[in-house]
This record gives structure tokens, sequence and C-alpha cells, in this order.
């Protein structure tokens, strides 16, 4: 005889699915565990209970926050296991893009790498700039840019 299915939702269950979604799993490997709701279930619960989908949508962003360490550390591997890397890196920034995509898709991405990435040698133009200077040059720039489009 199977296993009995939870139906009625409880905050202890809540906070179970939302653990293991922090966890790094997904929905649907929780619900085939043993004595877990079924994914209609939770989605429905979800539907019904305003606490449950704020706890759960925060399960979410943490889980995303996970992942992104995970794609940190794939990065930085180095040897034989690169393009199984990459390849791990790719895969964990499109899911990132659809679990908080205002967060993280794909310029929200980059921009947090250029910010993390050296500033320009002192050899480089815009470093000898003063903030003036660079903001009167992106002017310049940008109305270049926009008498192209015409």
């Amino acid at each position: 005889m199977p296993a009995r299915r939870f139906t009625t939702f409880t905050p202890a269950m809540g906070e179970r699915i939302c653990d293991e979604i922090v966890r790094g799993r997904a929905l649907r490997s929780i619900c085939a565990d043993a004595g877990m709701p079924a994914e209609a279930t939770v989605y429905r619960w979800l539907r019904e209970d305003e606490a449950f989908c704020g706890r759960y949508r925060r399960a979410r962003t943490a889980q995303a926050d996970g992942m992104l360490d995970e794609i940190i550390a794939l990065a930085d591997e180095r040897g034989e296991a690169v393009a199984r890397s990459r390849l791990m890196v790719e895969a964990r920034k499109w899911t990132l893009a659809r679990l908080a995509p205002v967060k993280y898709h794909d310029r929200a991405l980059e921009a947090a790498a250029l910010a993390q990435a050296p500033p320009p040698g002192p050899a480089s133009a815009a470093a000898a700039m003063t903030p003036q200077e660079r903001q009167r040059r992106i002017g310049e720039l940008a109305r270049k840019w926009l008498e192209g489009q015409d």
C-alpha cells in the first residue's frame, strides 16, 4: 500500500518544504519523498496560504543565492573538468535567471561581474579623468551614438 500523502497544510510541513528548497532541492524531488505532499498539493497551499507563500518565496530566493555560490565555485575549478564545470555553470545561470529574474537575469549577472572586476590601471584614460570629465565624455559618446541611430 502506498504511503499516505499530506493533503492538509500544517506550518511544520510548510517549514520542512522550505528548508529543503533552501538546501537546493527541487520541489518535484521533495514531493517524491515518502510522507511528503504531491506537487499539486503544494501549489494549492501556495495559492491558499499567504504566509506559506511568503516563506516559500524567501526560500526560493535563498536557494538562488546558494546556486550563485555554486556557480562561483564551479567557475573557479581548473583542470580536466573544465568543460563539465562550464556546462554546470551555464545550467545554473539559466535556472537562476528563472528563479529570481529581477536579481539574476543575464544583465544583472554581467553587472555584478563588472562590479567585481579590478579597476582599470593608471594608464587608462578614464582612470585619469575627474568624475565631471568622465560624465562629460559619457554625454559626448551618448550623443554620437544617438546621432548614428538616425
